[in-house]
């Protein structure tokens, strides 16, 4: 209530009062002197400028600060703040209503223990009487961002012998923004399966991640800004098993007794999913096409990245290169004539655009098929047995050109002998 209206209402009661006190003039003189004394002390206490008022718990903001920077360390977070002015103005004010702040707007460096001022911004009316504490030592270092791996760390499961888990994060490395100092001591991103239970196939899960130093121990500091806490993991469930090394024909024309062959190593471990596993009892080194091998004997190298391992199925071991020899041991050869303008000879011509069949020629008049099989079949192969087909349909335009034979076999032979190797022609189609 403001002095006039107390003053406005103690006048009205006075006079309301004296009216029907007038009989009692002394009793009115000590109660005029009681009401004055009470209006002197509302007046001294009220509205002197001179109430002090501490305001505890204000909280401290940092300004001015580069945007490459921040304060890691030290700093106040919340001071007291005492206050002199009115006490009915100081009593209307909330510790949220008063701001103090530090000003860094000097800083362009790191720097370590710097003794920063407190400073506060006052409401009107009122004067500062105190901040405490009145400095802070700060910490302030580089804002940067860095990438680590990102690994996987097992834990523990239980599964069936032979079993494998590998681990496979949806993504590779974290990008981390902190301050510089703080960064320097990361080394990895790392999850930590836990116990993953009992383990029968593959499975995915999403789990969150740390940052680690050298020796394992977790980096954590409040001003690492972190891309995400959790990262989708694929837990690849594989069986190993040991199986041999083979050598296999594509056509399979060669009769078991006729060729063997050598394999070094003999076996390989390999490993997959376990419905896959299943139906994996050997791995082929080689698969030899008969018909371009024209040879008794083949000694090879080949790169274990070269095996011909079934879909889903990887190494689990580490090779070198594979010693391959095969021997054919009931082998022979016979030579076959076959002209071109025979009947044995099928040929899809050259055409233009709009349909019209192009002359051509060929540069040869026979090709010569070089046919194998067995000492006792061989000899039976004729021409009738095999027909050439000649396709020219890609040729639209004048020009010589080479272009593959196809070799055909009829069925009544296959597995007697076959032709061997690849055969070419060279056909022209003259200008127009």
């Amino acid at each position: 209530m403001k002095l006039k209206e107390l003053l406005s209402k103690a006048k009205s009661w006075w006079s309301d009062y004296s009216g029907k006190q007038s009989r009692h003039p002394i009793l009115a003189i000590l109660l005029s002197i009681f009401v004055a004394f009470l209006l002197w002390f509302y007046v001294q206490d009220a509205e002197s400028p001179d109430y002090k008022k501490p305001f505890s718990g204000v909280s401290v903001k940092v300004e001015g600060l580069a945007e490459d920077l921040s304060v890691i360390s030290g700093g106040e977070t919340e001071v007291t703040i005492t206050l002199r002015g009115k006490r009915t103005d100081l009593n209307r004010i909330k510790p949220d209503d008063l701001e103090a702040y530090i000003s860094l707007a000097g800083i362009t460096e790191p720097v370590k223990g710097y003794e920063a001022s407190i400073s506060a911004l006052l409401p009107e009316g009122t004067e500062l009487v105190d901040i405490f504490p009145k400095t802070t030592s700060l910490h302030v270092d580089r804002t940067v961002s860095m990438s680590f791996p990102l690994e996987v760390d097992l834990g523990t499961y239980t599964a069936a012998a032979d079993t494998v888990i590998t681990a496979s994060p949806a993504v590779e490395e974290i990008t981390v923004k902190g301050p510089q100092s703080v960064l320097a001591q990361v080394d990895r991103a790392a999850i930590a399966t836990g116990d993953l239970g009992e383990v029968t196939q593959s499975f995915e899960k999403t789990l969150e991640f740390g940052l680690l130093d050298k020796d394992g121990k977790s980096v954590s500091d409040r001003h690492l800004v972190l891309p995400q806490k959790n990262v989708r993991v694929r837990f690849a469930v594989n069986l190993k098993k040991t199986v041999p090394l083979v050598v296999k024909t594509v056509h399979k024309y060669w009769a078991e007794d006729s060729w063997r062959y050598t394999v070094s190593p003999e076996y390989v471990t390999v490993m997959g999913e376990p419905e896959l596993m299943a139906g994996v009892s050997e791995v082929a080194a080689l698969n030899l096409d008969e018909t371009q091998f024209d040879d008794t004997r083949l000694a090879q190298k080949v790169l274990p990245s070269e095996l011909a391992l079934p879909r889903g199925i990887s190494l689990a071991e580490t090779l070198g290169d594979i010693s391959v020899t095969v021997n054919v041991t009931d082998s022979s050869f016979k030579r076959i004539r076959m002209p071109l303008a025979s009947s044995h000879v099928v040929v899809t011509p050259p055409e233009t655009a709009d349909g019209k069949e192009l002359p051509y020629s060929f540069d040869v008049d026979a090709i010569t098929l070089k046919v194998r099989g067995s000492a006792r079949t061989v000899t039976e192969a004729t021409a009738d047995d095999f027909y050439l087909h000649v396709d020219l349909s890609s040729f639209t335009t004048p020009g010589t050109r080479e272009v593959t034979v196809e070799v055909v076999q009829t069925s009544a032979t296959e597995g007697k002998f076959y032709a061997v190797g690849t055969y070419t022609l060279n056909v022209t189609i003259p200008e127009a």
